[in-house]
């Protein structure tokens, strides 16, 4: 977690997010903190359904592209609390190898690994946050 906590520190990279899969979306960066704004919850058309989704007026959520150059797990790190999770270009939930709650570090709130093939879509789902501003990083697992 020591990049990531290092990452955090760092300048934010503003990112878009979008309220449903567009495959001619740029795919967001790696290894930056990502700067993102989020919709409305109920404005958000997901690739599939959240595991945790919110009903609240007041909470929101988004999509982002994400693609890699090579095989391997990478981390998504929040600063704060939402749900994240990924999909495949055509609609596969991709699941977490690991879970990491980082309650004793006041940059990186959690971390969530997922097993990602190099040059291919997925779709990360944020959802169930109380903020509309965030951010996330995304790294390769050593």
């Amino acid at each position: 977690m020591r990049n990531e906590v290092a990452i955090a520190d760092g300048e934010s990279v503003p990112t878009t997010v979008h309220i449903k899969a567009d495959g001619a979306a740029t795919p967001v960066p790696l290894n930056r903190k990502l700067a993102i704004s989020l919709f409305p919850t109920n404005d958000v058309r997901f690739v599939v359904e959240p595991e945790k989704r919110s009903k609240k007026a007041d909470e929101f959520a988004g999509l982002a592209k994400v693609r890699v150059d090579q095989n391997g797990v990478y981390r998504f790190s929040t600063m704060i609390p939402y749900w994240v999770e990924l999909a495949s270009a055509d609609g596969q939930r991709i699941k977490a190898n690991k879970f990491e709650m980082q309650s004793q570090c006041k940059k990186v709130f959690k971390s969530a690994a997922f097993p990602l093939k190099a040059n291919t879509d997925y779709w990360l789902q944020m959802s169930a946050s109380r903020d509309k501003h965030t951010a996330i990083i995304i790294t390769r697992e050593p």
